[in-house]
C-alpha cells in the first residue's frame, strides 16, 4: 500500500498477509512475497500466520534483501463466549521468543483457542490487533473493559477492519477512533488469482484449513496501489490510518541472534577421540595403519564443523537400547561411511573392509549436515528411553508439512473445472491420460504432454498455481530433535505442539539446523520385532553372527525365499533375485543399487557380463578399475564421484558436491 499526502516515500504494507506456507488458505508462498516486495520497493513486510512454520526462513528472507520483517502470531480467543480472531505482533526479540512459548507449548489446545487473559497478557512487548468485521463488532468492541481502561497499555491494543466506513466520526464512538487499523485479509500477490483462489473452495484441499479462515469475507491482493476504495470516502481519516500504520510497523525492531554453529567442547572431542582410540585398539586388523590414518582425518572434519557431541549422543543412545535389549539395526545410508559411527557402535559395518567413503556421509565442502539414520524395533520404547533419559519436555519428533505434487493438482484442478456441470469438460478418461504426464511426480515433457498442455490449458495454469501448495501437515517418519541442557528445554527454543507420546517441533530440519539444533533418525522397522520373536523363541540374548559364505542361505535367498526380508521383500527385488541367483555379498549389495529408476537400465546387460565374467573395459585404467566391480556400468553413486575426481583432478569431497549437482539436488551451483 503507497502513502497519502505529506507522508513521504514510506511504503505502507498490509498488516494481514497469509502465507500458504503455515497452511492458510492463501495462494501467497513465503519467497514470493518477499521477491514482491523487492520489486515494489518495499520497506516494510509483514506476514500474520496461525502458525509459526515459516517464521525463521521469512525474517531470514527479509534480513538478507534488507527489508524489515515484522510477524504477527494469529490465535483464536473469546469475548462472552464470542468467538474472535487476535493478532499478536512482537515489537522485538524477546517478546517474539516469549510468544512462540506461550502460544506453541505442550499445553497449547489443539484448536488454537485461548482465553483473553492469554492474549491480554502480551501487551508489553506486543502490538494486538482484534479482527473486526463490520460497525457492531467494532460497538461490541468499544465497550469493553480493557479497551476502556486509561492505562498507558491501552495503546497497544488496535481494532482491525476489513470494511468500509463511510462516516467514521458519525458511525463510531470517538474513543475508538485512535485504534482503528485496516486488516484486509491478502491472500493473494495479484488480482488475477483470486478467483483461482475462490474455485479452490471446491476441492478437498479446503478441508485442511481452520474454519474461521475461511469464512472471512474479503480476499485482498498485494498489488493494490492503495487502500482507499476499501476503506472510506473521508481523506482525512484515510491520511490519519496511513500515519498510525507508519507509527505501528516502527514500534517493531525484530533482530534474531541465533547461531547454526554448535559450541565446540574440548571435552567432548577428546573424549570422542579416546573413546574411538580405544575400539580401534582392541581391532585386529593387519593394515592397522590405514585405520589410524582414517580415523585421524574423520575425527579433524567432524570435531572442525562442530559435529562432536552429535556422535557421542547417537553413541550414548544406541549402546544404551542394545543394554536394554532392544534390538538396533546396523546402519544404514551413508553413514556407514564413517570408521568414528563404527567404532563408537552407531554402525556395525567397516568402511573400510567396503571401500566406503567417508566424503560421502560428510565433508568440508558440503553445506547440509550429516544424516544417521538408525533402525529400531520399537520407536516407543525409544521415545520412552529419551524421555527418561533427558526428559518429557527435551525431545520432540519433527514435523513435515505435505505438498500438492503434479497428480494431486490435476485431479483438484479437474474437480475446479467440472464443478457445477451437467456434463463434466473432463471426463475419467481424459484424466488418466493427463495422468500419464507425470512420473515420480515430475511432469514429462514431450510431444504428447505439449498437445495436452495445450487442449487443456486451463487445467495446466490452474495445477501450475496449486503445484507445491502446502496442504497438510504430518509426523517425520524417524526425526527427533533432543536438548540435553536442562536449563533450556526446547520449550524454550521453538515452537511445539502437543501430542500424546511426544512433543512436536513445528520446525523442519533446515530450522533446526539454523538454530544449532541437530536431528537424529529413529526409524521403526517392524522386522527388527520378528528377530525379537526369535530370539525369545530360541531362548537366547544374542543371536548367532551371520555367515556370508553360508550356502544354505544363499540357496534359499536364491529361490526367493525373501519374506518378511526389508527391501527384499517385494514383486521388484523378487525378479531381480530370480534373474540373477546372488550367490556372494556383493551380488546381493548390487542387487539393492540395481533396484533404482536409472540403474535398472543396465541390468540385463551386467548379467549377461557377469554369468561370462566379462566386463567393459576402457581406454583408462582408473576407469576400469573404478567400475570393476559392477562390470563397466555405472551403479553406484560413489562410482560417479570417483569419476569426477579422476576426470577433474579433484578430491572425493569436491567430486561428491558435483555429483549432488549433476543429480539435480542443487541445480543453481551446477
Amino acid at each position: 500500500m503507497t502513502n497519502g499526502d505529506n507522508l513521504g516515500s514510506f511504503y505502507v504494507p498490509h498488516l494481514n498477509v497469509q502465507t500458504n506456507s503455515n497452511l492458510s488458505f492463501s495462494l501467497i508462498k513465503t519467497f514470493e512475497l518477499v521477491d514482491w516486495a523487492i520489486k515494489n520497493h518495499g520497506e516494510y513486510l509483514a506476514i500474520a500466520d496461525y502458525y509459526p512454520y515459516e517464521f525463521l526462513r521469512f525474517y531470514n528472507s527479509c534480513k538478507e534483501r534488507k527489508i524489515k520483517p515484522v510477524i504477527g502470531i494469529k490465535v483464536i480467543t473469546k469475548i462472552d463466549e464470542k468467538q474472535c480472531l487476535a493478532a499478536i505482533y512482537p515489537q522485538n526479540s524477546t517478546a517474539y521468543k516469549e510468544l512462540i512459548k506461550k502460544f506453541f507449548n505442550a499445553n497449547s489446545p489443539s484448536d488454537r483457542i485461548f482465553s483473553l487473559e492469554d492474549v491480554l497478557s502480551c501487551q508489553k512487548n506486543c502490538l494486538l490487533v482484534f479482527s473486526v468485521h463490520n460497525l457492531k463488532d467494532i460497538i461490541y468492541f468499544s465497550r469493553q473493559s480493557f479497551f476502556l481502561a486509561k492505562e498507558k497499555a491501552n495503546s497497544q491494543f488496535y481494532l482491525g477492519f476489513d470494511f468500509y466506513i463511510k462516516d467514521p466520526k458519525k458511525e463510531l464512538p470517538a474513543h475508538v477512533l485512535p485504534h482503528l487499523l485496516p486488516f484486509f485479509a491478502v491472500k493473494t500477490l495479484v488480482q488475477e488469482d483470486v478467483p483461482t483462489l475462490e474455485s479452490l473452495s471446491k476441492t478437498s484441499l479446503i478441508q485442511s484449513f481452520l474454519p474461521i479462515d475461511t469464512r472471512q469475507k474479503f480476499i485482498s491482493y498485494l498489488n493494490e496501489k492503495d487502500f482507499f476504495p476499501f476503506c472510506t470516502n473521508d481523506k482525512l481519516f484515510y491520511g490519519i490510518l496511513l500515519a498510525r500504520l507508519k507509527d505501528f510497523l516502527h514500534r517493531i525492531e525484530l533482530k534474531f541472534s541465533f547461531s547454526s554453529k554448535s559450541v565446540v567442547n574440548k571435552n567432548d572431542f577428546t573424549e570422542l577421540k579416546a573413546r574411538c582410540e580405544q575400539a580401534l585398539f582392541y581391532l585386529t586388523k593387519s593394515s592397522r595403519e590405514k585405520y589410524e590414518i582414517r580415523l585421524e582425518k574423520e575425527l579433524q572434519v567432524i570435531n572442525k564443523l562442530g559435529y562432536t557431541r552429535y556422535f557421542l549422543i547417537f553413541s550414548d543412545i544406541i549402546n544404551d537400547l542394545r543394554q536394554q535389549n532392544i534390538i538396533v539395526g546396523p546402519g544404514r545410508g551413508s553413514a556407514v561411511s564413517s570408521l568414528v559411527a563404527y567404532l563408537l557402535g552407531i554402525t556395525k559395518i567397516d568402511p573400510l573392509e567396503y571401500d566406503l567413503f567417508f566424503e560421502r556421509f560428510l565433508n568440508e565442502k558440503r553445506k547440509s549436515p550429516p544424516d544417521i539414520d538408525i533402525d529400531i524395533e520399537n520407536q516407543k520404547e525409544v521415545i520412552n528411553y529419551l524421555q527418561n533419559k533427558y526428559g518429557r519436555d527435551q525431545i520432540a519428533r519433527v514435523a513435515t508439512r505435505q505438498k500438492v505434487g503434479w497428480k494431486k493438482a490435476l485431479q483438484e484442478s479437474a474437480k475446479v473445472i467440472n464443478y457445477g456441470k451437467r456434463r463434466p469438460i473432463i471426463d475419467e478418461n481424459q484424466l488418466k491420460e493427463l495422468m500419464s504426464c507425470v512420473k515420480d511426480e515430475v511432469l514429462k515433457e514431450g510431444l504428447k504432454t505439449n498437445a495436452l498442455k495445450t487442449k487443456f490449458s486451463t487445467l495446466f495454469v490452474l495445477a501450475g498455481k496449486i503445484k507445491d501448495f502446502y496442504f497438510n501437515s504430518s509426523l517425520h517418519a524417524s526425526g527427533f530433535v533432543i536438548s540435553e541442557n536442562k536449563k533450556k528445554p526446547l520449550t524454550q527454543l521453538l515452537p511445539l505442539q502437543p501430542d500424546k507420546d511426544c512433543l512436536i517441533s513445528y520446525y523442519s530440519e533446515k530450522e533446526l539446523n539454523f538454530l544449532g539444533l541437530k536431528k537424529y533418525d529413529f526409524l521403526n522397522l517392524t522386522s527388527l520385532g520378528t528377530l525379537q520373536e526369535i530370539k525369545k523363541i530360541l531362548g537366547k540374548e544374542q543371536l548367532p553372527k551371520c555367515n556370508l559364505q553360508d550356502k544354505n542361505a544363499w540357496k534359499l535367498l536364491s529361490n526367493g525365499l525373501v519374506s518378511g526380508i526389508p527391501q527384499l521383500d517385494t514383486v521388484s527385488f523378487r525378479e531381480l533375485i530370480n534373474f540373477f541367483q546372488p550367490q556372494t555379498f556383493a551380488d546381493l549389495v548390487l542387487i539393492l543399487a540395481l533396484n533404482r529408476p536409472g540403474a535398472r537400465k543396465n541390468i540385463e546387460i551386467i548379467r549377461e557380463r557377469k554369468l561370462k565374467n566379462q566386463r567393459e573395459t576402457f581406454s583408462s585404467p582408473e576407469l576400469n578399475q573404478i567400475l570393476a566391480e559392477t562390470y563397466g556400468s555405472l551403479v553406484f553413486e560413489e562410482q560417479i564421484s570417483q569419476i569426477f575426481a579422476f576426470i577433474f583432478d579433484c578430491s572425493f569431497a569436491e567430486a561428491e558436491i558435483y555429483r549432488r549437482n549433476l543429480t539435480g539436488i542443487n541445480k543453481k551451483s551446477l
